[in-house]
This record gives structure tokens, sequence and C-alpha cells, in this order.
């Protein structure tokens, strides 16, 4: 989560699951609002698809991104787990030569 002035901007990754005729939802999935990036193909376990998602606040991402995507067709269940970090604040910086 990252904060600019007094907004606050929110990403997550959200594992989605679909009922087991339900077809695709990456098409669905790019069309809303907020899904910065989808994978829907070459996905095993439990869940069928994984989507990155912005938001604007929390309440955002759970009303508006998770709601949308909860009304898709065939949806059953979404898991969200919000990013708390960036994967290049994690890696370690090269050691100077």
């Amino acid at each position: 989560m990252t904060t600019v002035g007094e907004e606050t901007n929110v990403k997550a990754f959200l594992l989605i699951q679909t009922a087991p005729a339900s077809g695709p939802i990456g098409p669905s999935l790019r069309t809303l609002p907020g899904v910065e990036f989808e994978l829907t193909d070459d996905v095993t376990g439990p869940f069928d698809a994984i989507a990155l998602v912005n938001a604007g606040s929390t309440r955002d991402l759970m009303d508006s991104v998770v709601g949308a995507i909860r009304a898709l067709p065939g949806v059953t269940h979404v898991l969200s787990a919000p990013v708390a970090g960036s994967l290049t604040t994690l890696t370690p910086e090269p050691a100077a030569a």
C-alpha cells in the first residue's frame, strides 16, 4: 500500500474460484476497472484465475473491484491478498565492486 498525499493506493492479488462448467472469465476480468493483470491460463490448484488489482482504498477494493468480480457469472469465491510491499523493495541491491 502506498500513500500519495491523502489518497491511498491499494494493490492486491485476487485468487478466484469459478463453478466447474462456467467457462473462461479472462475476457470479463480484462474489462473491469482496477484489474491491472489477470492470469487465467495455466493456473493449477484450487483457484481458476489470479488477478492483480489496484484501487484507491481498501474500501474501494472490497466494494468496487472485488464486488464486480464476485458479480461475474460463474465466480463462486474470491480471496484477496493485499500487497504489503514490493518485490523490488525486498530484493537486495548488488554488492559494490
